[in-house]
């Protein structure tokens, strides 16, 4: 028994697909090796992280020389701003609550607007908008709230050290 995987392949290095057929009975791979995935003829990139990002999970001091060619990448160094004043009254609420348990160190200004809207479906997703949310809609706050690193699987991502205890003998 042959199971497919449709539009999914595997570039085989001469710029041909290869196949991605496994025997589900023996769990034979067959020709699959590890090699870019495409999807639809077009190779799927990672998604550019911010130098921010990539500092809490401690890249820099895995790939040093990696982060040296990201020292002209602008940071968001400013902190989050205060909610809009066109916010509604719930919208800011959720805006606080939204800052107030996101990690410290991952929102920056530049991320106000994408947390306004995230605010704005976190208020339509728990039933206090004036209509039900559609699945887009909550996929579009689980996306928001995975790139924020508010999600389980996103904060494993993250690895943030923790502060030292003073030193007694240290002078001030």
């Amino acid at each position: 028994m042959i199971a497919t995987m449709g539009a999914l392949g595997i570039l085989d290095g001469r710029g041909g697909v290869k196949s991605t057929a496994v025997d589900s009975a023996s769990g034979d791979l067959g020709n699959f090796y590890p090699a870019i995935i495409t999807f639809l003829g077009f190779v799927m990139a990672r998604p550019h992280l911010p130098k921010n990002i990539l500092i809490l999970r401690g890249s820099d001091k895995n790939h040093p020389a990696r982060m040296r060619k990201r020292d002209a990448e602008p940071e968001n160094i400013k902190p989050l701003r205060n909610p809009s004043v066109h916010l509604s009254k719930q919208d800011k609420e959720a805006y606080e609550e939204i800052v107030k348990l996101s990690i410290p160190g991952v929102l920056g200004e530049a991320d106000s607007l994408a947390v306004e809207q995230a605010a704005n479906l976190l208020v339509k997703c728990r039933g206090l908008g004036d209509e039900p949310p559609t699945a887009a809609e909550r996929r579009l706050l689980f996306s928001y709230l995975g790139q924020m690193g508010m999600l389980p699987g996103d904060r494993a991502k993250l690895s943030i050290e923790k502060p030292k205890p003073p030193n007694p003998f240290d002078v001030d």
